[in-house]
Order: structure tokens, then C-alpha cells, then sequence
């Protein structure tokens, strides 16, 4: 947001920088006719938008001599040459967990997740990399988001993993408050913390998530939060308020 950004601005101490503000709105449109505004102002570069179909629609507008794009999204196919993508995008969590665990000596994966577009997307991320890295991915089980029960899809995915002695790790990409039904339905089919490694993303990166007892244990990739904590202790001494998540 503007705060942030004119806090980073008051760190590099540099005189020659001006920040001006435009709403990209919620939509490409609205975000197309702000970034115009800012061009028109003699903007070099553009901060923003949030979303990633606003971000895409000014990729034709960059690539025409524009000013190129640091938009916030999260959605790393909205970037394209001009285009910068500066949210914290879900795909490189996983890649990251995948590796480190990879690394830990663990050469078989399996996926619970929610039937969604996330945890489509979290499946084929762990699928393709750990495939990249020479590893086994001995199954995965996406369940119905909004099913009460867990219980008989964490049954099948036990039934695809058995029958092997090798360390296996499980992506378990739910967020609080469900991942405790997710994380209980899996120990009641035989997989938990004890008997394999799970890894999660940053869904998993919230205050107190160290009180889920069957997460002990558990790896996922997030920030550094000894960075985040310097950044609201000056964002709260700059403007008097906390940062928003």
C-alpha cells in the first residue's frame, strides 16, 4: 500500500524519488486507465496493481514503451516481460518445501488437498518438482472443499501409499481452521506426524499455529519472520498504527 511504499522510499534516503498515488480499482479497465494517468504524469515505474487479470491487461500497454510493472499479485503467469510479480506467489512455497525435504533425504511425496484451483494448482507444483528432483510422488487425494467428513478420502490416500518402507512426506495445503480435520482424518488412516513428514504453505503462516499439536514437526516454506517483525515494529513507530497482514 502507499505507507509501505513510502516507508521503503524513507529508507533508501534518496532525494530525487517521488511517489504519487492512483487506484487500479477492482477491475482491468479501471486498472488500464490508472496506469495511463501515471504515464501521462511522467511515471517510470508502477507499483501496483493487486490483482493478477489487471496486471495481464497492462502487459500489451508495457510492451508498447510503457513503464514497466511491479504489481503485487500472487498469480506468477500474470508476469511477462515488463510485468514483475511481487506477491507472495503459492507455487514457489512448495517447490521450496519440496526441495528442502528432498535435501532431508526424502524421496516420496503425496498430496491431500481440497478440490479447488489452489489445491489443483499446490498438487501439480509438487508433482512437477518433485518429479524434477528425482523423487516419487506415491499419491494424491484432493477431497470435496466443503465435505464435512475427511475421513474416507484420507483412507484412499493411505491405501495408495502403503506397502513401502521409504520416508514419505504428505503436502497438506489447508488452512486453518480445517487443516485440524484434514490433519485428524489422516492420523485416524495411519498417517501422521509420526509416521510421515508433512508439509504444508503458507496457509500455515499465521500467529499460533505452533498450538496445532499435530503440526509439531511440520515444515513449510513462508518468510522470514524475523524480517516481517522489523517492518511492523517501523511501520508502527512511522505511522502510529499496526501494518494489515
Amino acid at each position: 500500500d502507499v505507507c509501505s511504499s513510502d516507508l521503503a522510499l524513507f529508507d533508501t534516503g534518496a532525494k530525487e524519488l517521488a511517489l504519487a498515488a492512483y487506484d487500479s480499482g477492482e477491475t482491468a479497465e479501471m486498472a488500464q486507465e490508472a496506469y495511463r494517468k501515471a504515464r501521462t504524469d511522467g511515471a517510470a515505474l508502477v507499483l501496483g496493481p493487486l490483482f493478477g487479470p489487471s496486471a495481464t491487461a497492462l502487459a500489451p500497454m508495457v510492451s508498447q514503451g510503457g513503464a514497466n510493472v511491479v504489481s503485487f499479485s500472487n498469480d506468477e503467469q500474470a508476469a511477462s516481460r515488463g510485468v514483475w510479480i511481487m506477491g507472495i506467489a503459492a507455487p514457489p512455497q512448495v517447490r521450496r518445501v519440496v526441495d528442502y525435504a528432498v535435501d532431508q533425504g526424502i524421496k516420496r511425496f503425496a498430496v491431500f488437498a481440497p478440490q479447488t484451483a489452489y489445491g489443483q494448482q499446490m498438487a501439480q507444483t509438487l508433482e512437477s518438482q518433485a518429479t524434477m528432483r528425482g523423487a516419487t510422488v506415491a499419491g494424491v487425494e484432493l477431497f470435496d472443499a466443503n465435505s464435512a467428513d475427511l475421513s474416507t478420502p484420507a483412507r484412499r490416500l493411505a491405501e495408495q501409499v502403503k506397502n513401502t518402507d521409504n520416508r514419505l512426506a504428505v503436502l497438506v495445503p489447508v488452512a486453518t481452521p480445517r487443516v485440524s480435520a484434514a490433519l485428524a482424518a489422516l492420523a485416524a488412516a495411519g498417517l501422521d506426524s509420526k509416521s510421515v513428514q508433512l508439509i504444508g504453505t503458507g496457509v500455515w503462516d499465521i500467529p499460533n499455529i505452533g498450538q496445532e499439536p499435530m503440526l509439531r514437526g511440520a515444515w513449510y516454506a513462508a518468510p522470514d519472520p524475523a524480517r516481517r517483525a522489523d517492518f511492523e515494529r517501523r511501520f508502527l513507530a512511522t505511522y502510529g498504527k499496526p501494518a494489515s497482514r
